[in-house]
């Protein structure tokens, strides 16, 4: 067996399932807790942060944040079973409530309904 080196100048060109031989130099195969920084290199994902608990949350549904700033840190649901979201604050872990307007544009060809989401 013959011993294979060669010089990759970095691992930022990201994951690839091409065969080996079709990789471009800095590709991998896999890139498991990590991610890529063009100025520091691959960097270990930081861990998560325990923010606070949700009160009367349950797994079912969408998830997704809403980060606006120190003071304004949200995360939010949409329950696919009953159509509804529900928003819960990161600074306390209360729910908050949501007015779920709608707005009906009438000068289009179609009509068409917006969902207007406003966290009170």
């Amino acid at each position: 067996m013959s011993t294979i080196s060669q010089r990759i100048p970095n691992l930022l060109l990201g994951v690839s399932q091409q065969p080996d031989k079709l990789k471009f130099p800095g590709q991998v195969r896999e890139a498991s807790n990590v991610f890529p920084d063009y100025a520091l290199g691959l960097l270990k994902r930081p861990g998560g942060k325990f923010e606070a608990e949700l009160y009367d949350a349950e797994a079912r549904g969408r998830w997704f944040p809403i980060l606006r700033d120190a003071n304004e840190k949200y995360v939010c649901q949409y329950d696919n079973t009953d159509g509804q979201f529900r928003i819960w604050s990161l600074i306390d872990g209360k729910p908050r409530a949501v007015d779920m307007g709608t707005l009906l544009l009438l000068d289009s060809l179609v009509p068409v309904t917006l969902l207007i989401l406003r966290v009170i």
